[in-house]
């Protein structure tokens, strides 16, 4: 009995196409396959259209373009000689870029707290298993007095403001790199909302008949605020509603204030104090004479400086 070799056998394998850090497992068909099972097959990769790589055996995971063919592992030895042609043919493997999205959190603050932004407030989505990023740059723009950015110097004035990240830095163990990424990068925001102030209207006295003035200190938490270093002030009215430059001495009045604004806090004026009236001084102011020796004794004229409100002896 004579047995013929088989007809051509036929191996084809499929186009691949994947994204950067996906595992892929070539596929193929076949033509002509008689008697015998294909156990496995051993791939040969080869870089096209200016990627550099191979032949290799190895599955390539750079970004590029790849032809690729599959050699096989037949279950029994010798089974290629069975067949007149054993046509192994070539496919194509694309590596795109893969999808990646960077999301900056978003904070909110008092005025005068540290800023909770780092390198790292943010979060990954679509980020390959052996890929990592240790930091990004952070970026503010937004509505702070005056309008702010874009910098990446935090801002610490009272405002909303935009922080977006960028440049990702890959760890040294990466496969990846920004080139091997298509990335979204979304938007997170720093609010800061403005600190309360306590304004404390200072207890002082007042002569009769003189204008009263009124000291306060402005405290916020354990920190006394000096007027001059708080920006956009705009100092409360303080005044003792009952007081006027008639009031009796020895006379008490509350002082209490209202009002007042700045850029970064928020007063708060519900201290009072005490304003106390004190005697106004006179000044009695003798007056010179010339007597003759032997003479009555004469009168004793004299002046009075310091009345007030239009008040005399």
């Amino acid at each position: 009995m004579t047995i013929n070799k088989a007809d051509t056998l036929r191996i084809t394998p499929g186009n691949l196409s994947v994204n950067f850090g996906s595992t892929y497992t070539p596929t193929y068909t076949t033509v002509g396959l008689v008697g015998s099972r294909i156990l496995s097959v051993t791939p040969s990769y080869i870089g096209i259209s200016g990627t550099s790589y191979g032949p290799s055996s190895k599955h390539p995971t750079a970004i590029g373009n790849y032809n690729f063919s599959l050699t096989p592992v037949f279950d029994t030895p010798g089974t290629t000689a069975n067949y007149t042609t054993v046509s192994v043919e070539t496919a194509t493997l694309t590596i795109a870029r893969a999808s990646l999205g960077i999301t900056a959190s978003s904070f909110t603050i008092t005025y005068g707290d540290s800023n909770p932004v780092t390198s790292t407030s943010v979060t990954f989505s679509g980020l390959a298993a052996r890929d990592s990023i240790t930091s990004v740059t952070m970026t503010y723009s937004g509505s702070g007095l005056p309008s702010y950015g874009p910098t990446t110097v935090a801002p610490t004035d009272v405002g909303t403001y935009t922080v977006t990240p960028s440049a990702p830095v890959f760890s040294a163990g990466s496969t990846g790199s920004a080139a091997t990424y298509t990335i979204a990068y979304t938007p997170g925001s720093l609010t800061i909302n403005k600190a309360s102030a306590r304004i404390t209207p200072t207890s002082t006295t007042v002569q009769y008949g003189a204008t009263a003035s009124y000291p306060i200190t402005i405290t916020s938490g354990a920190t006394t605020l000096s007027s001059g270093s708080i920006a956009g002030y705009n100092a409360p009215t303080c005044s003792a509603s009952t007081y006027s430059v008639t009031s009796n001495a020895a006379s008490t009045h509350t002082i209490t204030c209202s009002g007042g604004s700045s850029t970064n806090y928020t007063f708060t004026t519900s201290d009072t104090a005490t304003l106390t009236v004190n005697q106004a001084p006179l000044t009695v102011i003798p007056q010179s004479r010339v007597v003759t020796y032997g003479s009555a004794r004469p009168s004793y004229p004299f002046g009075v400086t310091g009345w007030r409100n239009s008040q005399s002896e």
